[in-house]
């Protein structure tokens, strides 16, 4: 049971690299959430949150499996990433954690709690803190990734300005409009199928490096291959059950019923 914020490197140590990941993730979402509402304007500040994202969705990615294309997808996303904004610091720290051997893998967890801990200092609240405590209790009992990434009222404050879509480049621009899909839907708890966001992670790092619009154009690309994959997966589940049908007739498998006549007086 964690009770102190201080205690949470020490937590972090005796934990899987999934449960470091998740914590350092979910307290990357956090921070974004403050610093995404009429903040990002210029086309550099724009590369930052594309950088950011790219970590979030790299880490965020391994939460149901990782392989080593993945793994090195997130240690790019962490080299490549940007600094002196505390949300991508802290999204870094969550991408290097995924890609991080198990021996170091809760430092750079820690890293990620400790940024966005300066965030909540910086609105001086302690909220975040608490946050990030309520997670690690959590976690024993829950898949992290699976729960919603409950949030202080003064960071609800900022996401529902981020719903009404005022200066909210997320919801303004047509080549941000995945990442505000996604945004919402990790913060609910409820990330994109995992082969879908492996994908994701998986563009190439020269792609990323173009920008936003170039990305958007790779994503928009990946998830119609991904919406065909779907539709020839369901269309053959349904030609197998009809076959299976039409193999044992509509009384399925089971041997008929006998019919009795009526005896003749």
């Amino acid at each position: 049971m964690v009770e102190d914020y201080s205690e949470i490197g020490h937590w972090l140590a005796t934990q899987s690299r999934a449960q470091c990941t998740a914590l350092a993730t979910r307290a990357a979402l956090r921070a974004l959430g403050f610093s995404i509402i009429g903040k990002v304007t210029s086309k550099s500040d724009q590369l930052v949150l594309l950088g950011t994202f790219r970590a979030l969705i790299c880490a965020s990615s391994t939460h149901s499996g990782t392989d080593r294309d993945l793994q090195n997808a997130c240690d790019l996303a962490a080299k490549r990433g940007p600094n002196n904004f505390a949300p991508a610091d802290a999204a870094l720290y969550a991408a290097r954690s995924a890609a991080e051997e198990e021996s170091s893998r809760y430092l750079f967890a820690a890293e990620s709690a400790l940024n966005t801990a300066g965030i909540a200092f910086s609105v001086g609240s302690q909220s975040l803190e608490k946050e990030i405590i309520r997670d690690a209790n959590s976690a024993a009992k829950f898949d992290l990734m699976t729960l919603e990434v409950s949030v202080p009222p003064e960071l609800q404050i900022e996401l529902d300005r981020y719903a009404d879509g005022k200066d909210n480049l997320l919801k303004s621009a047509e080549h941000w409009f995945f990442w505000s899909r996604w945004y919402d839907r990790a913060m609910s708890g409820n990330l994109l199928p995992w082969d879908l966001q492996r994908g994701i992670a998986l563009i190439p790092d020269d792609i990323w490096r173009q920008g936003p619009e170039a990305v958007a154009e790779r994503i928009a690309e990946i998830e119609a291959r991904f919406e065909v994959k779907q539709k020839l997966c369901a269309l053959q589940a349904e030609r197998a059950l009809q076959a299976a049908t039409s193999r044992h007739g509509i009384g399925g498998n089971a041997p008929p019923e006998p019919i009795e006549l009526p005896v003749e007086a």
